[in-house]
């Protein structure tokens, strides 16, 4: 296989990896040695959505980038719930 087929290939798989209500994916991927944890090696990916950013690691990519995705659902819920709690103390001063 070629360097650029191989090129070819992870932007498809780039592009697959954008849900549908994600204006932008932005993707930092790392492939790292064994070590005494992970004696095959293991991936790393951090995912930008918007200002907000994850890094994860497992054994194979999707397991990272679904983590990552948690991560970055957890703090936009967080953010969310953060300003629901200020618009009802705001209510309470009325």
């Amino acid at each position: 296989m070629s360097e650029r087929t191989s090129f070819d290939a992870a932007e498809a798989a780039l592009r697959a990896l954008r849900m549908p209500d994600e204006a932008d994916l932005i993707v930092a991927v790392g492939a790292h040695a064994p070590s005494t944890d992970c004696r095959n090696g293991y991936v790393s990916i951090t995912i930008r959505r918007g200002k907000d950013e994850a890094t994860s690691e497992a054994v194979h990519l999707i397991d990272a980038a679904y983590l990552a995705r948690g991560k970055l659902n957890a703090m936009e819920r967080k953010r969310e719930a953060e300003k629901a709690e200020a618009a009802m103390e705001q209510e309470k001063v009325k």
